[in-house]
């Protein structure tokens, strides 16, 4: 594998966290609610 890609990968998968954890959140705050 070359590095960019390896670059882009990981940048996928820190989007993909960010997005998951703020979907996690938004719906603990709608369920505290």
């Amino acid at each position: 594998m070359r590095p960019g890609k390896i670059t882009l990968a990981g940048m996928a998968l820190l989007l993909w966290t960010a997005a998951v954890h703020a979907e996690t959140v938004r719906l603990s705050i709608i369920g505290a609610v």
